[in-house]
């Protein structure tokens, strides 16, 4: 809330005094609030444009109208009613820059955080909800302690003209007096320059306190346009809920209320008088994330402590489980018959046969198939079959499958023929293959029959559909460029000295 006030002369004891009141006051924000003779408005019409090109304008039409002082203030009002519908603008100024030079420069030294400088006028604009003065035109006077008589009026709720004047501190009724003729004069002055219009009703509305309101009262008569309202500055105070009573006749505690409570846009204050407040704000802004930041770190290292305490608590729970069904694990072994086998391994090889059982996988299919297609080749004896069964195509590659079919003769080179293609519904579980022993009967030394044999063996399976792979593991004549080939001279055509051989893998695929 506001406190004590205290003033101080502008001159060098009153700067003094000031300085070093305000390096002993808090590092807070401070808001200077102006109610000077030497402030200028202006209201014109202005085309109806948006964003950028507005500020460009508006800024021309300050620069025009105010060359000789920083501190300018606009902003857009209403709109013409007809026509083009042009703006109404509003165009300010403090006249005079040295007005604010001394006290500037005592903030500057004392780097004060200035949020900004304000003008009575355009904060009068707040107490209009109050007074009921948001239409038509209004007319609002004000006593200030040091300044005078303030009037401001309103059309709409907007400011078009203002006017600040001295009053005599003699006695209410020489005060009351001087109110009534400055009201007049202004009056006038309204009228004339069209800001006012006669034909429309005129709302004088006096803002004062006990004797005033009274002599003021005696001196003022409603006319056929204009209509007086007299109101107690206390009112408006508790309206506003400004603390205390208020028993003065002047309305500085309500701007100075207006101004702290509602923090209006900066009005004239330029970028260096406001750096140190950015600063502040900076500062706070750093400050409060910060804070945050520890809260965030603060409540995360909470959970996660709470949430190792639950696990460390877990992980001592299994552990004792753990311990105490190992204890008895060693117990009910120990009351075991020894056997041969350990118990584990008999658990192991219990879920291997439950595994085959579950698959009742017998080698009477794969050799059915290969009986069956072996017959067609009678100048080939088998004499050793082995029977496997496992997770993998191949013995070497897991991810090892057939091919898509293709030529027989670029297979054959490798040694693999091609087989049937898993199909898109299902998974192959298994794998069983026979790896086949054999040798070509009744040989006469043609080779090139012999090995015709053997790879037409291998087609004829890798033709079925029911075989997965077909690979070729060794041939009856090995004709690779690295093999050796050897032969005795003195042996007649036809005859031999062994029986080729040969060996092959049938793979079948199981579900």
């Amino acid at each position: 809330g506001l406190s004590d006030s205290f003033a101080f002369d502008a001159d060098e004891t009153g700067l003094a005094f000031f300085t070093r009141y305000m390096e002993e006051s808090p590092d807070i924000p401070v808001y200077l609030l102006v109610d000077a003779i030497e402030e200028e408005f202006r209201v014109e019409s202005m085309p109806h444009v948006r964003g950028g090109d507005r500020k460009a304008l508006l800024q021309r039409r300050l620069t025009r109208a105010f060359r000789n002082t920083p501190y300018v203030y606009s902003e857009v009002q209403d709109r013409e009613p007809d026509g083009r519908r042009d703006d109404h603008i509003l165009l300010a100024a403090l006249t005079n820059p040295g007005l604010l030079a001394p006290w500037l420069e005592v903030f500057e030294r004392v780097k004060v955080p200035v949020a900004g400088v304000y003008s009575v006028p355009l904060l009068s604009r707040l107490l209009l909800p109050s007074l009921k003065g948001g239409e038509g035109q209004f007319l609002l006077l004000t006593v200030q302690a040091a300044s005078g008589l303030r009037q401001s009026c309103f059309i709409d709720g907007y400011l078009r003209a203002s006017r600040l004047a001295k009053l005599p501190r003699i006695n209410p009724q020489d005060t009351a007096e001087s109110i009534a003729a400055e009201l007049e004069r202004f009056r006038r002055y309204l009228s004339s320059v069209g800001v006012v219009a006669n034909d429309r009703p005129l709302t004088v509305c006096v803002l004062s306190h006990g004797q005033f309101l009274t002599q003021i009262s005696n001196r003022l008569r409603d006319g056929d346009q204009t209509t007086y309202r007299l109101v107690d500055v206390a009112r408006v105070a508790s309206t506003l809920k400004v603390s205390g009573v208020l028993t003065s006749p002047h309305s500085d505690v309500l701007y100075a209320h207006l101004l702290l409570a509602r923090r209006p846009a900066n009005h004239y204050g330029t970028a260096a008088d406001v750096r140190y407040h950015d600063l502040h704000r900076l500062r706070i802004a750093m400050y409060s994330s910060a804070i945050v930041c520890l809260a965030a770190g603060l409540l995360v290292s909470g959970f996660l402590g709470i949430q190792a305490f639950h696990l460390g608590r877990e992980a001592e729970n299994t552990r004792q489980r753990t311990e105490f069904y190992a204890d008895r694990l060693a117990v009910e072994r120990a009351r075991l018959p020894p056997t041969l086998v350990e118990p584990f391994d008999v658990e192991h090889a219990l879920d291997a046969v439950k595994e085959i059982e579950g698959h009742r996988l017998t080698p009477q299919g794969a050799l059915a198939t290969l009986g069956g297609v072996l017959a067609k080749e009678p100048s080939l004896r088998l004499t050793a079959i082995e029977w496997d069964l496992d997770r993998s195509p191949s013995r070497s590659d897991a991810g090892m499958v057939s091919a898509p079919t293709a030529s027989l003769e670029a297979d054959s080179a490798e040694g693999t023929l091609p087989g049937p293609q898993q199909t898109a519904g299902g998974t192959w579980l298994l794998y069983q293959s026979l790896e086949v022993s054999g040798e070509v009967s009744g040989f006469a030394g043609d080779y090139r029959a012999a090995l015709a044999a053997v790879e037409a063996l291998a087609s004829a399976l890798a033709a079925r559909e029911d075989v997965w792979q077909v690979e070729i593991l060794e041939r009856p004549l090995d004709a690779a460029p690295t093999a050796v080939l050897a032969g005795r001279a003195d042996v007649a055509p036809g005859a031999t000295t062994r029986t080729p051989v040969f060996r092959l893998r049938l793979v079948q695929a199981v579900r």
